[in-house]
Formats: C-alpha cells, sequence, structure tokens
C-alpha cells in the first residue's frame, strides 16, 4: 500500500511539472494582444519565436492589418519527437470597427482584456487618422 502511495505521489509531481510547461512564453506573447498581425508576427520574430496564424474572425480587413485578441503557445511534439516550443499562434479579429444594426463587428459590449486592447487600438488608429487629416488641411 505503501509503494502505491509513493508512486501516485511521484506520478502527482511528475504531472504538475509537466503542466507547469504549458503556459511558458504566454506572458511575453500577451504584450502584442491589441497590435496588428503584421507588428505583433514582427515582435514575435525579433524575439526569437515563429509566429503562426491562429484563430480569423471576420473579413473585413487584409491579414496584416488585422487585430490580435488573443496568444496561445502550443506545446506539443512533432512526428519525430522533438518539443515545438517556438511557435506563438496569433488569434486575430478582422473587423475595423464595432458592430452596429448594419454592419459587423466586435463587440462593443465586450469588457475582457482582448476586447478592451482591439478597441484602444482601433481608436488610437482613428486618433491618428483625424490627426493626419487635419494637419494635411492645415497645409
Amino acid at each position: 500500500m505503501t509503494k502505491l502511495m509513493v508512486l501516485s505521489a511521484g506520478a502527482v509531481t511528475v504531472a504538475g511539472a509537466a503542466l507547469a510547461g504549458f503556459g511558458t512564453g504566454v506572458a511575453s506573447a500577451q504584450d502584442v494582444v491589441g497590435m496588428t498581425y503584421a507588428d505583433a508576427s514582427s515582435e514575435i520574430s525579433n524575439s526569437g519565436k515563429t509566429p503562426v496564424l491562429g484563430t480569423v474572425v471576420g473579413d473585413k480587413l487584409p491579414i496584416d492589418e488585422c487585430f490580435v485578441v488573443s496568444t496561445t503557445t502550443p506545446v506539443f511534439i512533432d512526428q519525430g519527437g522533438s518539443a515545438r516550443d517556438g511557435e506563438v499562434r496569433l488569434n486575430v479579429s478582422c473587423y475595423p470597427a464595432p458592430a452596429s444594426a448594419v454592419s459587423p463587428g466586435f463587440s462593443s459590449a465586450n469588457n475582457g482584456p482582448d476586447a478592451k486592447a482591439v478597441r484602444d487600438a482601433v481608436e488610437q488608429q482613428q486618433a491618428e487618422s483625424e490627426a493626419g487629416v487635419t494637419d494635411e488641411n492645415e497645409r
């Protein structure tokens, strides 16, 4: 009975150690939420990881202009048994504005951190765009 308990405790410890690796790399990848896919891909590549397009929602923007809404770092092995831990999957929203009664878009009622990051990025782009139009009008 004692051997069974020791083996069970050992298995739990090994499983816990294995699961601890699932979250590695995700915290730094979360820094790209709210960026465009092009900017996030560049930043991830510069950090030595490989960006991979994950889930795409919407079709109103080119992929490079879509907003990153979340990231995942897959933890699995390939056919040769090697870990594929250098990839970061980028899940994107390709809607340029909040949804309305007549057009699709991201939810303006969603208060999650991913939705807030996208709304903030859209608002910043709109403000920069308006500032550019104002500057050109003054010339």
